[in-house]
Parts: C-alpha cells; sequence; structure tokens
C-alpha cells in the first residue's frame, strides 16, 4: 500500500532540528540586543566605570567630582538610542543647542566629555567608532575670552 521508498530522513529528527535551530536564532537575536548599549547605559557603565570620585591605592585621587552631569544633557535628545547608532549629527544638534543658548563652556566641556566616552567605548569594543574624534572646540564652542588671560 505505501510502497514509497525511504528518503533515510527521519521526520521527528528533522523537526527537532529545526524548533532547535530557531531556538539559537533567538537567542543570538536576544544576546544582540543586551550588546546593544543605549547612550544612557553606556553613560552609566563608564561613570561606574572610570568617574566615581575614589582613592587610589596610592592615596592620590582619581574620578570626577561632578561625575559626568554636564553629559546627562544627552539624555532628552539621545538617551534610548543604541550608542552604536548614534551619529555626528546628532551629537552636533546638542552641542549647537549648548552653543545657542550661549553657554559655550558648556559646550566646550560636553563636547571633552563625549570623546571621552566615546574612547571608552570604543577600548570596550562597544562601537566600532568615534564619532567626535576629529571634532575640535573651534567646531563647537571655540576658545573662551577669560580676562586676565
Amino acid at each position: 500500500m505505501w510502497d514509497r521508498p525511504s528518503s533515510g530522513i527521519d521526520p521527528r529528527a528533522q523537526r527537532d532540528r529545526q524548533i532547535q535551530a530557531q531556538k539559537d536564532l533567538e537567542v543570538a537575536a536576544e544576546l544582540e540586543a543586551e550588546r546593544r548599549l543605549s547612550v544612557r547605559d553606556l553613560l552609566d557603565r563608564w561613570v561606574a566605570t572610570d568617574l566615581q570620585p575614589r582613592l587610589r591605592a596610592d592615596g592620590k585621587r582619581a574620578g570626577r567630582k561632578d561625575g559626568g552631569k554636564f553629559t546627562r544633557r544627552v539624555f532628552p535628545k539621545i538617551g534610548r538610542v543604541a550608542i552604536e547608532d548614534v551619529k555626528r549629527a546628532d551629537l552636533f544638534a546638542i552641542l549647537d543647542g549648548a552653543k545657542r543658548e550661549g553657554k559655550l563652556r558648556t559646550a566646550n566641556v560636553l563636547l571633552a566629555d563625549l570623546k571621552q566616552m566615546f574612547r571608552f567605548a570604543l577600548a570596550r569594543d562597544v562601537v566600532r567608532r568615534n564619532p567626535l574624534e576629529t571634532v575640535l572646540k573651534r567646531d563647537v564652542g571655540g576658545a573662551l575670552n577669560r580676562p586676565g588671560f
């Protein structure tokens, strides 16, 4: 009645392999999503690792008193964006906003902080590039004219 020759493939085993392959794809996608840090996540990691005020073994202070407070200005615009997806134009929109407000020192400090944060991410293989690497202070807030200098 069923004289069809067997192909030698167990249908149940084939189905099990397909289910396992689908599970593997889902796990890989989940891991990739975990690796894609948001700007906020990266800043929190950078602050906890490098910016928290602390004493080094030799008794000298390390970290920063401000804890990266200027860098937090980016949260309303790009805080939830994956750090790998941040473009130079996104960052310039924030820096130019500080400049328009007349806060040139804030723009300069923010530029320096963002460059440091991207170097931190680059060293840890979180990003492939630093979009601000070639940006200079003169492109943002410029040299500040301080009396007496």
